[in-house]
């Protein structure tokens, strides 16, 4: 997260189709930045592909630490940029998808999410398409909940927030890799499972109290929609 404090959503930009281009994370990046390249207090003086597949590249980087001390840094890049849904019916109740979680050997209830393939789609985009892949549902309005880092000291993964809401039901055509589990939870008791540690998924947690604030925003307004800002180009950072 951007360790910024909460404020309202109407300083919340949508992501710019423009900037969702990747930074370059490999070896390439230090052939673009010479032999050495400063990054904040830290100065990288190598890179090497360690690992990749068609998800992720793993890297790890010689580096003199802050305190000017030799050490390494592992880094892994993530290709698709992670977005995230809280949809949202008329009678207050979200869209959840239950499925069993890999590297956790676990089941968990989840927004519907997934990844957006830079260059191919805007960050909206896919979440609409996933959305519509894993629960049949579609939306016709759409609010942006924001961005996160989900784990800055290691990845450069971000993610990417919305509220969709005037839902249409229909079929949905999850991927292969996906068994999966659609229900209906009311808004208010999945936030409170969220906040009591019920709802561990974090990107669920985090969708559920951008979701809660916008909506409380929203209706100090008088039910008007925030005033969107204009993208800032500068939205996600690192992919």
């Amino acid at each position: 997260m951007n360790g910024n404090s909460p404020r309202d959503n109407s300083d919340l930009p949508r992501p710019d189709p423009e900037s969702l281009g990747p930074e370059p994370l490999g070896p390439e990046a230090s052939a673009a930045n010479g032999p050495t390249h400063k990054i904040g207090p830290w100065t990288r003086l190598s890179s090497r592909d360690i690992y990749e597949n068609p998800w992720i590249k793993v890297r790890e980087d010689q580096v003199l630490r802050p305190d000017g001390k030799p050490g390494i840094y592992g880094l892994v890049h993530f290709k698709n940029l992670a977005v995230g849904v809280v949809a949202l019916d008329a009678q207050g109740r979200i869209v959840l998808v239950g499925q069993h979680r890999y590297p956790f050997d676990a089941y968990s209830w989840e927004i519907p999410e997934g990844g957006v393939l830079i260059g191919t789609e805007t960050a909206e985009q896919g979440a609409q398409r996933e959305l519509l892949e894993e629960t049949g549902f579609s939306a016709d309005r759409w609010d942006y909940l924001g961005r996160m880092e989900l784990s800055n000291s290691a990845t450069d993964e971000t993610a990417h927030f919305f509220l969709a809401r005037d839902l249409k039901s229909g079929q949905p055509n999850p991927d292969g890799t996906e068994e999966l589990t659609v229900r209906l939870m009311d808004f208010k008791a999945a936030y409170q499972e969220a906040m009591e540690g019920v709802l561990t998924e974090s990107l669920t947690v985090v969708a559920l109290a951008r979701a809660k604030y916008f909506l409380e925003r929203e209706a100090l307004r008088g039910h008007g929609q925030p005033q969107a800002e204009k993208p800032r180009g500068d939205e996600p950072r690192g992919e």
